[in-house]
């Protein structure tokens, strides 16, 4: 999964994901996500299952919840938690 900056342009991938499920806090929006993409570093990527989204601030990286359908969650997870720890 190749990482990549969150730019205006990147709001139509955003919207393919953004409404699988439920999501009641701000991160899982494009907007939220575009106006605070310099300040935390964020940079996110694309399966067949989910976006995801990670951020480096003051010398540490992170991840936000993956944008995916309810039934895929167990399974994004996995894959989120695998391309934390063997690539960042």
């Amino acid at each position: 999964m190749e990482l990549k900056p969150i730019t205006p342009v990147t709001q139509e991938e955003f919207a393919k994901y953004e409404n699988r499920r439920p999501v009641f806090t701000s991160e899982g929006h494009f907007l939220s996500q575009f106006l605070w993409t310099h300040y935390y570093h964020t940079r996110y990527g694309t399966d067949d299952l989910a976006l995801y989204l990670f951020f480096h601030r003051n010398g540490i990286d992170g991840a936000l919840p993956p944008l995916c359908r309810e039934e895929d969650i167990q399974e994004v997870f996995k894959r989120q938690e695998s391309r934390f720890h063997d690539t960042l």
